[in-house]
């Protein structure tokens, strides 16, 4: 069950009044407020006594002193000094009276402020500015009103006695309490009247106090007549029974919990003034306590526990919803952040993982469990990982060598190369991996380390291949370059020799250097081939690729010049791909099988296709001088050429920009044996054209 605002309790945030200072003209009007509320108090002193059932003006000219500066308390001093004196004067008092009573309010006052500063400096009408409206700040309250008005009454009592002989414990007993409970009521009341006014004069906030009243407005109509009753039974069915007397407590209960602190000391007031009224006629409990004094001391101590009462709790109360809608909020902001995260490290291309001590992995995102080839979602101890660890060398590692272990042993792990050996013998993966141990917890869990991993595999299979790759090309240039040299040499001696050469003894030497430039050329070529195939961007279109197989066959048969291959093409259906590519794909794929042919053989080449799966699977076939069988899974490797061609022109660079292009397209390539008894079939897939293209195929013609 959620806590929900209650009504009469506009929301906060709104800016609160700068009351730190009372202007004088303010401070005029305070001076009146005092007289008034002196008026008041003294209606409620019964015929033959001296001292009143309460005294509202202890807080007024505690408000007054708080409320100004101390350069302006003389200025105070001498409003309250008159006020006073007029007041006593009004009332039928002596000078000598007056001037006790006007020594005792200041002292009481001032003391007042001065303990309240000292408790609680930054609060609203002391100088401070902020509201009355935590239990903290109530007692400071509480503890200065009593403070003062031990200190008026002691003063007020001992005038009493010296001045005019009439002094006694209970009048100082009464004058006291009477004091303290007034100056707690109208300190507090009035404090909470500032920390709403701001709110009140916001004509939103006024609006949603008027829903919430609206909505409350049974449960508040139910209270008034609950108190009603309550007290009418108290104090006028069952009269002068005291024990009665603490019943009446319940609705006070029933605000604080109810309602915020300036509703639930709207309603003490209430009740409090009933019961005033009541103990002056007469009737209720606290009018069988005895002698005036006695009522006065009774009375005031229920006016001030019902006060404190409902005003304690529902500051109580506040603070409860104030703390559970910080919890709400922290733990609304903790679970997004937690969302958050969780969508982020689930957005990661790279493996996250959280191992703790005892080897449990105890967090794994998608990424990380599609690298270690593990269901989604699912979680596992390190020593059901289905795997092994390696070196790049090949060093099987020992469980204390793993990422974590090594982690929670102090030594992080930074990028290092790691492989995974699968138990099910399915095709290891190189990982490149990052470990860290996380700070320690502190709510008695097992510590974690966090693991970080990307797949490097092709990366490493790539920088081992271009490693060979320009070993290899620097090997087969630097033969063609010693050659060049050898010849140009020999030229040199011949010319030295001879001072001059005829066309006839240079030639041969020109056109072996001719021959070898034009090989070197073509391994450049080759080699920008390679490099292009697999850096250039994929460009897809919708190919026409049976008229790209075609006119490669026309360009093959017309730079022949022998007798022309016999190049035969299927029907050919249209392909999803980068253009230039497919063209180059097919043109080394025909050059090929044109080229490697037996001595005085005539080329005979066959293209077809058809749809599987979901591909286009394309069939070069040729009845050349073939691939041995031990051979046909490396011929696709940059430099790697067939036993069977030696004596052929090439460097083994074709075949591997046809893997390439294929493999940038998703498919595969193979060398297949010939279903004849010669040559080889290559087969090769690509995409099918997607059904919501209808654009005209792309082709070279």
């Amino acid at each position: 069950m959620t806590a929900q605002a209650p009504a009469l309790e506009p929301a906060r945030g709104a800016a609160l009044p700068d009351v730190r200072e009372l202007t004088p003209l303010l401070l005029g009007a305070g001076a009146v407020a005092f007289f008034l509320l002196g008026i008041l108090g003294r209606s409620t002193i019964k015929e033959g006594e001296v001292l009143s059932l309460v005294w509202p003006a202890a807080g007024a000219s505690v408000l007054l002193f708080g409320l100004s500066s101390t350069r302006r308390w003389w200025l105070v001093s001498v409003l309250v000094a008159v006020a006073t004196v007029a007041l006593n004067l009004v009332t039928g008092a002596t000078g000598t009276q007056s001037g006790i009573f006007v020594v005792a309010n200041l002292a009481q006052a001032m003391s007042a402020v001065l303990i309240l500063r000292a408790l609680a400096p930054s609060l609203q009408g002391v100088g401070g500015a902020r509201p009355l409206d935590q239990l903290r700040d109530f007692w400071p309250v509480v503890a200065a009103s009593t403070g003062g008005a031990l200190v008026g009454a002691t003063l007020g009592s001992l005038g009493r006695g010296v001045l005019l002989d009439s002094w006694s414990g209970a009048d100082f007993a009464v004058w006291w309490g009477r004091n303290a409970v007034g100056c707690v009521v109208v300190v507090t009341t009035a404090l909470l009247v500032l920390e709403a006014w701001p709110r009140w004069r916001s004509p939103s906030e006024r609006a949603l106090l008027a829903t919430t009243a609206r909505t409350r407005l049974p449960e508040v109509l139910l209270l008034a007549a609950a108190s009603v009753a309550l007290y009418l039974s108290a104090f006028e069915l069952v009269s002068n029974t005291r024990p009665v007397a603490f019943p009446l407590l319940l609705p006070t209960v029933w605000v604080g919990l109810r309602f915020r602190a300036l509703p639930a000391a709207v309603h003490s007031l209430l009740v409090c003034t009933a019961v005033v009224l009541f103990t002056l006629h007469g009737r209720g409990p606290f009018a069988g306590a005895g002698g005036w004094n006695r009522q006065v001391l009774v009375s005031q101590l229920f006016i001030g526990l019902a006060f404190s009462l409902g005003t304690l709790l529902a500051m109580g109360r506040a603070e409860r919803l104030s703390l559970t809608g910080t919890i709400s909020e922290a733990r609304t902001a903790s679970e997004s952040q937690a969302r958050l995260l969780s969508t982020i490290i689930e957005a990661m291309h790279d493996g996250v993982s959280l191992v703790d001590e005892s080897g449990q992995v105890v967090l794994r995102n998608t990424a990380g469990a599609q690298l270690a080839r593990h269901e989604i979602g699912a979680t596992n101890h390190v020593s059901e990982s289905g795997f092994t660890m390696a070196t790049p060398d090949g060093r099987e590692l020992a469980p204390e060598e793993y990422p974590w272990a090594r982690a929670f042993a102090g030594v992080p792990l930074v990028e290092q190369d790691m492989v995974l050996v699968f138990d099910d013998g399915s095709p290891s993966r190189t990982l490149a991996m990052t470990a860290h141990l996380l700070p320690h917890r502190d709510d008695g869990q097992l510590d974690q380390a966090l693991v970080i991993y990307h797949d490097v595999t092709t990366d490493r299979a790539q920088r081992t291949a271009l490693e060979s790759f320009a070993g290899v090309a620097a090997h087969d240039l630097s033969g063609p370059l010693g050659v060049i040299e050898g010849w140009t040499e020999m030229l040199q001696l011949d010319l030295d020799a001879q001072g001059s050469l005829t066309r006839e003894q240079a030639a041969p030497k020109l056109e072996r250097i001719r021959v070898t430039v034009n090989g070197m050329r073509q391994l450049v070529s080759d080699l920008l081939d390679s490099s292009t195939s697999r850096d250039q961007k994929l460009r897809t279109v919708v190919v026409d690729l049976d008229a790209e197989a075609r006119a490669i066959a026309e360009q093959r048969v017309e730079m022949s010049t022998g007798e022309p291959p016999r190049i035969e093409v299927a029907p050919l259906p249209p392909v999803y791909a980068d253009a230039g590519m497919v063209r180059q794909l097919l043109g080394n794929l025909v050059s090929n099988a044109v080229k490697y042919v037996a001595p005085g053989e005539v080329a005979h080449v066959s293209i077809s296709a058809r749809e599987v799966k979901g591909r286009i699977e394309v069939t070069v076939a040729d009845e050349g001088i073939g691939i041995p069988a031990s051979q046909r899974d490396r011929i696709f490797d940059a430099f790697e050429r067939a036993d069977t061609a030696a004596g052929y022109e090439g460097h083994g660079i074709g075949l591997s920009v046809c893997k390439t292009i294929v493999e940038r397209h998703g498919g595969m390539i193979v060398a297949r044996p010939p279903l004849g008894e010669l040559g080889t079939r290559i087969v090769f897939t690509l995409p099918v054209v997607p059904p919501q293209l209808s654009a005209t195929p792309e082709t070279s013609i």
